[in-house]
């Protein structure tokens, strides 16, 4: 049925109850990229395409209560901005998380 809406997809990691999608089955959608990795080449594989997925499967009829989205990484302002621009026309903020974890000695910082 997830496929039907929201295309072939692989999220990184889930939390839920396998098989079922009743209401309170689908817990979390957690996508992972590292702040090197989030590009947005449009070719499929990418951080729009996590995106659209994790907003997709939080909106569809029993979904994913929540999504997250995690970038860990070096410090890169500019990209980070970019990163934050793409979320906002794709992601609502009360269902999907954005997360930046820049350090291991640091606390991840919400957007």
């Amino acid at each position: 049925m997830i496929s039907i809406l929201c295309g072939d997809i692989i999220p990184d990691f889930l939390v839920h109850n396998p098989g079922n999608m009743g209401v309170d089955d689908n817990l979390v959608i957690v996508e992972v990229k590292t702040i090197q990795g989030a590009n947005y080449n449009h070719e499929g594989k990418d951080l729009l395409k996590d995106m659209e997925t994790v907003s997709c499967m939080t909106t569809i009829k029993n979904g994913y209560h929540r999504g997250i989205i995690l970038i860990f990484g070096a410090e890169n302002d500019k990209k980070k901005g970019e990163i934050i621009e793409i979320y906002k026309q794709i992601c609502n903020p009360e269902k999907v998380l954005l997360l930046f974890h820049e350090a291991p000695d640091q606390k991840a910082k919400s957007i």
